[in-house]
């Protein structure tokens, strides 16, 4: 088991199961239970690390700017929660390593996407406007959750017979108008539903990635949430959906679903982000009502001025959030 981390205790060991960017566990603060993340990612350079200084003073601009785009993030999530996104309540930095934590939400999985499939179609179609809903919320505020997947989405059955939603893990999240200035390691996403621009960000190739990267995502999602599997393409040849669509070969989705999901979600997957329809005309569709021009984002949070770096110190006093959802 962890040992204490700042002052959190940690009751479970630490994983990367489900987190190609962090290594996660459960910790306890102040009799709450938190779902504690700890980045692989930079490392911030301590005093006693044998290092030339210029190396030194590259890392520490790095490491400033890492933590200029957390807090960017994490503070206009807290600002506009709607209560189904579970935002981060607390980042700190603790001798190198970077940390993020949040309530924990629940104690068991959640229904799958095969299990949601044999829902009512009430149901499923209520699921679909709840998770079009809070992406176009994001969308809106120009963020890219940029790792969308089912177990990112956390689902309860309600006293009412329905499901509640909460969207979770932004780790892997950014500002769109950031991605110009992100280096190619830094991106990351479940090659499982990973977009096809996604994949050449990570390479260095192409275009910076926009919030069409979820819609991409959100329309595997769709289709395992409507038929219990991914659209079909051709496993001999391709692993992943992104790698047939980039080979020319469109993902073909089940012969059973029916409009408005059949076009709508054949729209979500094409190769050309510009040809994905934004979220706000996703959950329209989803309602059945006609695109309509959508309102004037807010401004995004500007930059702030480079920060001094995170203190390290057990008996530091680190600034909280606090969550804005309720249960």
């Amino acid at each position: 088991m962890a040992d204490r981390i700042r002052d959190y205790e940690p009751f479970t060991p630490f994983t990367t199961a489900n987190s190609g960017s962090a290594r996660w566990c459960f910790a306890v603060r102040g009799g709450r239970q938190y779902f504690l993340k700890e980045f692989l990612s930079p490392r911030y350079p301590l005093p006693s690390a044998d290092i030339s200084e210029s190396r030194r003073a590259s890392l520490i601009r790095f490491c400033e700017g890492f933590e200029a785009r957390k807090r960017r993030l994490y503070q206009a999530l807290r600002d506009s929660a709607n209560g189904n996104i579970v935002v981060v309540e607390d980042f700190f930095r603790e001798g190198s390593k970077y940390y993020c934590a949040s309530e924990r939400i629940g104690t068991g999985a959640g229904p799958s996407p095969e299990q949601i499939s044999h829902l009512a179609p009430d149901k499923k179609r209520l699921i679909l406007l709840i998770l079009a809903h809070s992406m176009a919320l994001l969308s809106r505020m120009g963020i890219v959750h940029a790792d969308l997947k089912p177990s990112n989405v956390l689902l309860k059955p309600t006293i009412e017979d329905f499901f509640s939603l909460k969207l979770i893990d932004f780790d892997a999240s950014f500002f769109e108008d950031e991605a110009a200035s992100i280096v190619a390691e830094e991106f990351t996403g479940d090659p499982v539903y990973l977009a096809p621009e996604m994949f050449r960000a990570m390479r260095g190739d192409g275009e910076p990635p926009t919030r069409k990267v979820d819609v991409f995502a959100a329309g595997l999602m769709f289709h395992q949430f409507l038929c219990g599997r991914m659209p079909d393409f051709d496993p001999a040849r391709f692993a992943y959906a992104y790698e047939a669509v980039l080979d020319g070969c469109p993902l073909v989705p089940d012969g059973a679903l029916e409009e408005p999901f059949r076009g709508l979600i054949e729209s979500m997957l094409r190769l050309d982000p510009g040809d994905r329809p934004d979220f706000q005309d996703i959950f329209q569709s989803i309602r059945g009502e006609a695109p309509q021009e959508p309102p004037t984002p807010p401004e995004p949070p500007k930059p702030p001025e480079p920060p001094k770096p995170l203190e390290s110190s057990a008996d530091s006093k680190n600034s909280h959030l606090h969550t804005l959802w309720d249960f």
